[in-house]
């Protein structure tokens, strides 16, 4: 008698993910769990999407205000090696997108070069030139299709000393391949759903966008129905303490409850 059913065997493709993954393990991560009013923001982008016809990325936005918080309060993407700190000027950010490669989706990791230095039509129109499909041909990123293939064929206690080892005590070698800040946009995939996101990543600076969903709040006297976002913050806590991490997450909820950068797309 089958007692398990049928089924299907499938190539696992995700293996550097889980060994990007496995590293964060060691990390001692500060965890932040916010809601934001974004209520503002929101009608600033249906108003954009009216007047225009097209939507403006919100994840290029988010992308925005956190380079900039990050841009005021630089200690928080630092990267340590053994007694000394690398503090960098340019904020780099790495976002997940979904590529379209001979018309097959292809999820890839991204980063946005001085993110603080674009401002957010910049930041919209590179996401959305890298989302253009294309062939295998025109795939450009930090680490080739090509290098990825041979990395993946090389055994994995080789990987970790030669490749992941190497990376991880290398703060200019890790912000080349991986950004300094990651953000992550998954309440696009959860319309309606209130709740957060948890990014198990191994950047100083995680962050991760979950649902937007209307709650009450108390405005001018007034209870009114607002827009409200999720949003959780991991920052690396043996490089940043309590004081500096709570002034950037105050920074960051700042921008975004004011609408940073918007009204300019919209009058």
């Amino acid at each position: 008698m089958d007692k398990i059913g049928k089924y299907k065997v499938i190539p696992f493709k995700r293996q550097l993910q889980a060994e990007v993954t496995a590293m964060s393990r060691h990390m001692l991560f500060m965890q932040g769990l916010v809601e934001l009013d974004i209520t503002k923001a929101r009608e600033f982008f249906r108003s954009y999407k009216e007047k225009h016809g097209k939507s403006l990325s919100f994840t290029a936005w988010v992308v925005r205000c956190v380079s900039v918080a990050v841009a005021d309060n630089p200690q928080v993407h630092a990267f340590k090696k053994r007694k000394k700190l690398y503090i960098f000027d340019d904020v780099d950010v790495s976002i997940a997108i979904e590529k379209t490669i001979d018309g097959k989706p292809f999820p890839t990791l991204y980063n946005i070069r001085k993110a603080h230095e674009k401002d957010v039509m910049q930041i919209h129109n590179e996401i959305r030139e890298v989302q253009r499909p294309k062939s295998k041909e025109d795939i450009s990123s930090d680490i080739s299709t090509k290098q990825l293939k041979l990395l993946l064929k090389i055994p994995k206690i080789f990987r970790t000393i030669f490749f992941w080892n190497r990376v991880m005590n290398n703060p200019k070698l890790h912000k080349k391949l991986n950004s300094s800040v990651q953000v992550t946009t998954v309440g696009m995939f959860g319309k309606g759903m209130s709740g957060w996101g948890v990014n198990l990543g191994h950047h100083p600076v995680n962050i991760v966008t979950g649902g937007i969903s209307f709650k009450p709040r108390l405005i001018d006297g007034k209870l009114l129905n607002r827009e409200i976002l999720n949003l959780s913050i991991r920052i690396d806590h043996i490089i940043t303490d309590g004081a500096p991490a709570v002034r950037f997450m105050r920074r960051l909820g700042e921008l975004m409850e004011g609408a940073f950068e918007l009204e300019k797309y919209c009058s």
